[in-house]
């Protein structure tokens, strides 16, 4: 009698294990979904930079990536301007803006890294942007510490925009005739 007791319950818990198993089965039936995604790419570049007008001094530029430059001015006085173009582009395939403009590196006489002063100009030819190469060796964002609107700023892909920017050496600083500087600048952009 036992043993019928212990058969008649393995049957019956080999049963529910079989109901449990086939409901298992009809309740996980899955679907593979394949998706994939393409994303675009940023890309910023400083193509080229001329010199429009280095009155009476000498301005020289030696590009050290697709973000920076080094600029060398020799040859000022006081009361000295040129001007620069500098030409960037979004070779990427999404909207870019302009982010932020620093000076990474500044070679010469202290006094001259406050006497220089760097403006940069709108597309109508009006400065909206100046300060010392002192003062740009802290990273300026063009939203934030300049208030330029997005709009003035955002290069669709393929885009190239040329920025007019003036160098001068304040009137003040005297005795620095035919010194050499050189600073580095980096622009950054990111997604539009």
């Amino acid at each position: 009698m036992e043993i019928k007791k212990i058969r008649t319950l393995f049957m019956v818990a080999i049963i529910a294990l079989g109901g449990v198993g086939i409901g298992y089965a009809m309740w996980t039936e899955s679907v593979d979904i394949d998706v994939s995604a393409t994303t675009g790419n940023l890309d910023f570049k400083i193509e080229q930079i001329q010199i429009l007008d280095a009155d009476g001094a000498t301005i020289t530029t030696n590009k050290v990536n697709d973000y920076e430059w080094d600029i060398t001015v020799t040859d000022t006085y006081p009361g000295w301007m040129g001007y620069i173009n500098i030409l960037h582009r979004n070779a990427g395939t999404v909207s870019l803006k302009y982010e932020s403009f620093q000076v990474l590196a500044l070679i010469g006489p202290a006094a001259l890294k406050n006497g220089y002063t760097i403006t940069f100009y709108d597309p109508l030819d009006n400065p909206n942007v100046w300060g010392t190469l002192q003062e740009f060796t802290t990273k300026q964002y063009y939203w934030d510490d300049w208030s330029i609107p997005a709009a003035a700023i955002t290069l669709i892909p393929g885009q190239g925009q040329w920025s007019k920017v003036s160098l001068d050496l304040n009137s003040n600083i005297v005795g620095f005739e035919d010194t050499v500087v050189t600073f580095t600048f980096r622009m950054w952009a990111t997604q539009a």
